[in-house]
């Protein structure tokens, strides 16, 4: 009997030590009126929901179609996206979580986002050589909380049982559950996963005491 643990990515093994509205402002060079930040905020999610290549250039697009901005879409959303990277930081005790869960049975990563992006995030901070598959919504066109990516982790990673562990509750718990996925939820939060902790630290605790079917 096998169990494969699959984790979210942003919110739960990595956060950030900027805002994006900060980062978005550093591109453009001066503060920007809140309207400006709730272009980008829709560009960037109907870029991303629509599985778009450059999903990063097409909301700076935007930001330039709509507020007469002047600046280059590419370069400035290469500048984004390598400000978005420097930002991240590594959720306490995320490496030897992965590390101990690793021992257990295999791992995966299971994240929205673009390919790209996403991948650069999880090899900066070394999670490539902790895990075995890593799934992303823009490379599979399919996004949580949809069933069809938690079955795609399961052909991934076939095992009796997969756990899945993340911040979102909409996305991460509700989607892992509607799949038949143990979910761990790393925040307090409405609904009832199989159990919600305080921070990804806590996972240690956990696993120590697996659940029978583990």
């Amino acid at each position: 009997m096998t169990t494969a643990y699959w984790f979210d990515l942003d919110g739960t093994l990595i956060g950030f030590d900027k805002s994006f509205e900060t980062m978005l402002e550093e591109c453009l060079g001066i503060e920007q009126p809140t309207v400006v930040h709730e272009t980008f905020r829709r560009a960037m999610f109907h870029a991303l929901e629509g599985f778009d290549d450059t999903p990063y250039v097409s909301a700076f697009d935007a930001i330039v179609e709509a507020h007469a901005i002047s600046v280059d879409p590419d370069a400035t959303a290469a500048a984004f996206r390598e400000r978005e990277l420097s930002a991240t930081k590594q959720a306490t005790g995320a490496s030897v979580i992965l590390a101990a869960v690793g021992q257990l049975g295999p791992v995966g990563i299971l994240t929205n986002g673009d390919g790209t992006q996403q991948r650069a995030k999880i090899a900066k901070h070394g999670f490539d050589s902790l895990v075995d598959a890593v799934l992303i919504s823009n490379e599979v066109s399919v996004r949580k909380p949809s069933v069809e990516i938690f079955d795609l982790a399961r052909e991934r990673l076939p095992a009796t049982h997969h756990v899945f562990v993340g911040d979102s509750y909409e996305e991460d718990i509700a989607g892992a559950q509607d799949a038949g996925f143990e979910a761990v939820h790393v925040r307090n939060d409405e609904g009832g996963p199989s159990i919600s902790l305080d921070n990804l630290a806590s996972l240690g605790l956990f696993l120590e005491e697996p659940a029978d079917t583990h």
